[in-house]
């Protein structure tokens, strides 16, 4: 490791260190889970300790040590999901389905018994470290989802008023950025506006081509 790596790897940790961060331990008083307790209140955690597993998880809590059991099946996680918390698992022993329902969940982290107070702290800051990229990256993909919804709102749009106006490809972006600063929109709103208005005109055309055929027809079967 250089020591660029290593000052960064210190001051991301020393920075968990310091906010103190928020910690629940989901876990039966036994020697395992008063050995992650009584730690990670010696590390300066703000640390709270319950069993069974609660039915909502508090919105300050930043990390989760988990004893998974053998029934985790007929445990019900409903604060799993799109913005809990990364998950640090307990067991008391391993097996394929233990580690499958660990994989289920979405832990970041194991630690089998009999816990040893020298991996926790490891354990906690590779688990927020790597939750925190993940949050990062999972806002810069829903960042570029965004962009590329919207780009092909426009180009949506470029071609109605190309269609209907007989215009240019930049002649139609023209009219649409035009359009969009004197309402005071973004751009993407006003192409979507006309995508809707587009629909519905089609629509109506629609409606009327086919009353129109249906009146032939019938004017047909008069004759």
């Amino acid at each position: 490791m250089s020591g660029r790596d290593g000052m960064q790897s210190g001051s991301i940790t020393r920075g968990i260190l310091a906010r103190q961060p928020k910690v629940l331990i989901l876990c039966p008083q036994d020697n395992d889970g008063l050995t992650v307790l009584n730690q990670l209140r010696r590390i300066g955690c703000d640390v709270e300790m319950q069993w069974s597993p609660p039915k909502e998880i508090s919105a300050d809590v930043e990390l989760i040590f988990l004893s998974i059991v053998p029934d985790v099946r007929e445990i019900s996680y409903e604060w799993l999901g799109d913005g809990a918390p990364p998950i640090i698992s307990i067991s008391s022993f391993e097996n394929p389905a233990l580690m499958d329902d660990a994989l289920r969940i979405g832990v970041m982290g194991m630690l089998t018994a009999p816990v040893r107070t020298s991996g926790l702290l490891s354990a906690m800051v590779m688990a927020l470290s790597h939750h925190r990229a993940y949050e990062k990256q999972a806002a810069r993909i829903a960042k570029l989802e965004k962009k590329f919804a919207s780009f092909r709102t426009i180009e949506e749009g470029k071609a109605i008023l190309m269609r209907m106006q007989n215009m240019s490809d930049d002649e139609a972006y023209a009219r649409l950025r035009s359009e969009a600063q004197a309402l005071r929109l973004p751009i993407d709103e006003v192409a979507k506006n006309l995508i809707q208005a587009d629909r519905v005109l089609q629509g109506t055309l629609q409606r009327d081509l086919r009353a129109g055929r249906q009146s032939d027809d019938d004017r047909v079967r008069r004759a």
